[in-house]
């Protein structure tokens, strides 16, 4: 057993830098919810992060096909209005990262009232291992429709 010791963040009151990197990342979920809610999802599925005044997707213009990417503004655009069906058409990793945002509001507004330090958040495996099959499944998610034609 080490001899140093945190104090517990729930019984101590809490970290203070704790308390506010969750506020922080609650009101960033909560933005870009609130971002996606004020964009009209295009039909297409693509480019409705053109309505943010970014440029149209690179790889769609030089490739004619659709990146790992395309379809997820469009996608998070149907998910704020309940649309889940055109969610997951536009980008089914989409559907997936929007319901983890949705979710994670309230979680963190929970650490934000009985926190637990952030370091054990962020340094945890099941994040890294998380974000990797995350990266992974965005891949074979893309592989397949690009086979399928649908991008």
């Amino acid at each position: 057993m080490s001899t140093e010791s945190r104090p517990s963040a729930g019984r101590e009151g809490g970290h203070g830098r704790d308390r506010l990197y969750h506020a922080l990342l609650a009101a960033s979920a909560a933005a870009v919810l609130g971002v996606a809610r004020a964009l009209t999802p295009s039909t297409s599925g693509q480019g409705t992060h053109e309505q943010l005044g970014l440029p149209p997707c690179s790889f769609h213009w030089i490739t004619g096909h659709g990146c790992p990417g395309c379809g997820l503004t469009t996608s998070f655009a149907f998910f704020v209005r309940g649309d889940l069906l055109g969610a997951f058409r536009a980008n089914p990793v989409g559907l997936l990262l929007a319901t983890a945002t949705a979710l994670s509001v309230p979680l963190l507004i929970y650490r934000v009232i009985w926190p637990a330090p952030i370091d054990d958040l962020l340094t945890s495996r099941w994040l890294t291992r998380g974000l990797l099959g995350l990266m992974v499944l965005m891949f074979v998610v893309w592989f397949v429709r690009l086979a399928l034609g649908v991008i």
